[in-house]
């Protein structure tokens, strides 16, 4: 959740593209640690476009169950890396 709203979604996933694309040309990024630390959801201590495409599998994924709790991101995370 890099936006603080308690949710992780697609405006999540926009702000990490939108950093990456700073970082990406060399300019300053604008997040804070913390927002650093949420962005980076892969844990390879870089905020990039693979840490937004993991925020946008797990939002349609979160908005396509019918039935159940989804994960926390953390968790969901962990699962994704069981599955390679």
């Amino acid at each position: 959740d890099v936006n603080g709203d308690e949710v992780v979604d697609g405006i999540d996933a926009t702000l990490v593209l939108r950093e990456y694309t700073l970082l990406l040309s060399e300019e300053s990024g604008t997040f804070s640690d913390s927002q650093s630390m949420a962005a980076n959801v892969n844990g390879d201590e870089k905020v990039d476009g693979i840490d937004a495409t993991l925020i946008l599998r797990y939002y349609t994924e979160a908005l396509s169950l019918t039935s159940g709790a989804m994960p926390d991101m953390e968790e969901w995370i962990n699962m994704q890396r069981s599955k390679l």
